[in-house]
């Protein structure tokens, strides 16, 4: 009989919250063990563990844990810092939520955003020394004018330091943007995107059967928010146009009604693809459109 398997996720934050919202949305259910920090699974065989989020790369890595769910920013400076993370572990998936980029930012006034660049500060603040030291190395390669930089690490806060004179630029991670605004900073380049990723030690089996189920069936609940179950009725004389209108559809299923000369025709698309052609298929003789949500895809 196969272990429980040992997932690390971050303890706070909005990554932790949509991390345990995949779950939960997935089906799985959770209880919270006597130390708070390890999460049973009561319908699977695999337990949750809330670590900071610097900390998932190593435990990972070391092999405490077989998998981890964690930002790619982090992943990334970590293994820019450890040859050991870095030659322990794999990325196995990335997943739709985390979005955020590595930018820098400035108070320069004077300079256009678009034109500014972290060689032209003196003094760096950030949380990602490595990565922002992978950066300039790459853009001394580009320049002859990069001038000598300083990075100062901070753990937090980062975008006070202008403010105090701590730094005259930083390097931070920016979702909306807001926060740089309260603080009068101007966003410049991004040197790094970002989204949660599963990461796993380089000797787990990826054919246990405890994670090919949760895979699966995260997948089938995330392909299934994009999907709508559609029904509409088309006179019999119309039925060709809105086949050709519905091509992208591989079967769809086509009835007949009880009043003669009529059918009605069902589909399952994105809801993109829907939207696309709703028009098209009123104008060919749709009608009585019926749009569903799915709750799950097998």
């Amino acid at each position: 009989m196969e272990e429980r398997l040992k997932i690390a996720i971050q303890k706070k934050g909005r990554l932790h919250d949509d991390t345990l919202n995949m779950f939960k949305n997935a089906g799985f259910r959770f209880t919270r063990d006597s130390t708070g920090f390890i999460m049973p699974c009561e319908n699977a065989e695999f337990d949750l563990v809330l670590l900071r989020d610097d900390d998932i790369p190593t435990v990972v890595a070391q092999g405490a844990f077989e998998l981890g769910i964690v930002g790619y920013n982090v992943y990334y400076e970590d293994c820019l810092g450890s040859e050991n993370i870095k030659d322990s572990t794999e990325i196995l998936q990335k997943f739709p939520f985390g979005k955020c980029r590595l930018s820098c930012a400035h108070n320069y006034g004077d300079v256009d955003s678009g034109t500014f660049a972290l060689f032209m500060a003196h003094k760096i603040a950030t949380s990602y020394p490595n990565t922002v030291k992978e950066w300039l190395s790459k853009t001394h390669s580009l320049t002859n004018d990069r001038q000598s930089v300083e990075i100062i690490e901070m753990k937090g806060s980062v975008e006070l330091a202008p403010r105090f004179g701590i730094a005259d630029a930083i390097c931070d991670l920016v979702s909306s943007g807001m926060t740089l605004k309260e603080n009068h900073l101007v966003e410049g380049e991004t040197i790094l995107h970002s989204t949660a990723i599963l990461i796993a030690n380089n000797n787990f089996n990826q054919s246990n059967e405890t994670y090919k189920h949760i895979i699966e069936t995260i997948e089938e609940n995330t392909s299934a928010k994009d999907k709508k179950y559609i029904m509409f009725n088309c006179e019999e004389k119309n039925l060709e146009e809105i086949l050709k209108i519905i091509d992208f559809v591989e079967s769809p299923t086509v009835m007949p009604l009880a009043k003669k000369g009529m059918n009605a025709v069902h589909i399952m698309c994105s809801e993109n693809d829907f939207r696309a052609v709703h028009n098209k298929l009123k104008q060919a003789g749709a009608t009585s459109i019926l749009v569903m949500s799915v709750e799950k895809v097998m």
